[in-house]
């Protein structure tokens, strides 16, 4: 069975839907299982955000459609993008946190995940 949108919900895109999962995820794994300094941390600044660390099939197009998808997600509102270092000026996203209505989104898509096809995304 299909789910409604509300109304004004944009429609997400494949890696919109994976990178919210992904927060979903861990945002829940530390809430659960996380010290309590990783807690305060996702309190305050949200899920540490590092995509492709280590990973040799990261490239630069895959890096820049990560980040136009992480823009689009927060100009809709369910996310906050931010920056923990030392230079304001830098676009460095550190950590993503999920807004309230993020949270509701990751809460309907958890419901169809497993309809969604398992590839390597952000």
């Amino acid at each position: 069975m299909r789910e409604r949108r509300m109304a004004g919900e944009a429609r997400l895109s494949w890696l919109q839907q994976r990178i919210l999962l992904r927060l979903g995820a861990m945002a829940a794994q530390i809430r659960t299982a996380g010290t309590a300094e990783a807690k305060a941390t996702l309190t305050s600044l949200g899920v540490r955000w590092n995509p492709g660390l280590n990973d040799p099939r990261w490239t630069p197009a895959k890096r820049a459609a990560c980040s136009r998808s992480l823009r689009r997600l927060e100009q809709q509102g369910l996310i906050r993008r931010r920056n923990q270092g030392n230079t304001p000026t830098s676009k460095r996203t550190t950590h993503v946190q999920l807004l309230p209505s993020g949270e509701a989104a990751v809460q309907r898509l958890t419901r169809t995940a497993a309809n969604m096809p398992h590839e390597a995304g952000c």
